[in-house]
């Protein structure tokens, strides 16, 4: 298995504490790890300087000590337990997906697009009655910030739906009405054309319609490596939003969507890689979401 080149995080993010025995004691300043590691994990540690990827750390150390049968294991095994503690950050490399330009893609409705989201939508704000549905009283701030990220890192929250999201109603069983299946079918063919190189099926998945107040918590969908597309419906201006962390520099970004349609474009990157994500609503939104395989390497 190929890494990608990792580096440590910056010093301002990481506070090293001297133990005894050569060994070190790691701390994310972020509140999210401590980490202890013996002298040979401390020797991987500091070689992880971006240089070099993990089959060239292992044979690095492969030939620095070849009587050590197991010295591959012990180098993955050192570099996983630094990843999952948050304590790397990977550049980038051959088996990765790698972020050029933004990491959420906008893309924009033609005419026939937005006609099609619009008979769907329709259809369903009418057969659902959505639009009589009460408010949710909830704090989106509080359920999406910063500590209920460290929540869901620290329990690797693969997906949302769990019993700390709110007022989600999903609509996938009508996506196989007569109605609304001919509207999808031109929304995939617009799709293809906007994202020209996704060459895989286009498949409709993640669809649900937020009542007032609701939200979707943070997951990373890290089970499965895709692209995503959503078309999402927004009832007001600036109520609504999309965050995320980027999954590289660890920023937090809110997106905040406008009335009427907003199409975005994302990629769920492979391991070790998350990409968190979340979905607060202070106004009805409507959510078709599409998956779909992207080249690698």
């Amino acid at each position: 298995m190929k890494f990608m080149n990792a580096r440590p995080r910056q010093a301002t993010d990481v506070e090293v504490e001297e133990l005894e025995n050569d060994c070190l004691r790691l701390t994310d300043k972020r509140g999210l790890n401590v980490l202890d590691l013996n002298s040979s994990s401390v020797v991987i540690w500091r070689h992880c300087d971006g240089s070099r990827t993990t089959n060239e750390l292992i044979k690095l150390f492969s030939d620095t000590y070849p009587d050590h049968k197991s010295i591959a294991k012990e180098v993955l095994d050192a570099i996983d337990s630094l990843n999952n503690s948050n304590l790397l950050v990977f550049d980038g490399g051959d088996d990765a997906l790698e972020y050029q330009g933004d990491v959420v893609r906008l893309l924009t409705p033609n005419v026939k697009f937005h006609n099609n989201l619009e008979n769907i939508r329709e259809f369903l704000f009418t057969e659902l009655k959505v639009m009589e549905a009460e408010e949710v009283d909830s704090n989106l701030e509080k359920l999406l910030g910063d500590d209920a990220l460290i929540n869901a890192m620290q329990l690797d929250a693969d997906s949302a739906g769990g019993v700390n999201d709110s007022k989600v109603i999903s609509y996938s069983r009508a996506m196989k009405l007569p109605s609304i299946v001919e509207s999808l079918e031109t929304i995939v063919q617009e799709i293809q054309i906007q994202l020209p190189e996704v060459k895989s099926e286009i498949e409709v998945s993640g669809n649900a319609i937020y009542l007032r107040g609701s939200h979707m918590g943070w997951h990373s969908n890290h089970s499965r490596s895709d692209g995503r597309t959503y078309c999402s419906w927004t009832e007001k201006a600036d109520s609504n939003f999309f965050r995320y962390q980027h999954p590289i520099t660890g920023e937090i970004i809110t997106e905040w969507e406008q009335p009427g349609w907003n199409i975005k474009s994302f990629t769920i990157p492979p391991k070790p890689y998350r990409f968190w994500h979340c979905i607060g609503a202070e106004s009805l939104r409507l959510s078709l979401g599409f998956r779909y395989n992207l080249p690698k390497g």
